[in-house]
């Protein structure tokens, strides 16, 4: 397995568990256990930001024939990325107009 496979698994991963903590834990939560558990997850998208960054550094190496389908799922990735992104930005927001209604 090449090192761009190996990230490719590792961000796979990790977006699934991001996925997974969006839909399954973050509506369950309020206030500020929400607010922190988006934080964590913006931890995560972070992680998930450099090891796309280590993506493209990879294509950089691979075969004329790899390269452009490489770049497609890189495009994809950073897709997915942004999209998390604003789901946990919206849980956040949310998470902290309901702190703002309870008081």
């Amino acid at each position: 397995m090449s090192e761009i496979d190996d990230y490719e698994e590792q961000f796979l991963e990790l977006i699934e568990q991001v996925k997974g903590i969006l839909e399954q834990e973050l509506p369950r939560m309020r206030g500020q256990e929400r607010v922190e558990k988006c934080s964590y997850l913006k931890n995560r998208l972070a992680r998930a930001k450099q090891i796309h960054r280590s993506i493209l550094v990879e294509i950089r190496d691979l075969t004329s024939e790899r390269t452009p389908e490489w770049e497609q799922k890189a495009r994809e990735y950073d897709a997915q990325i942004s999209k998390l992104l604003q789901d946990v930005e919206w849980a956040e927001t949310s998470a902290e107009k309901d702190d703002i209604k309870r008081r």
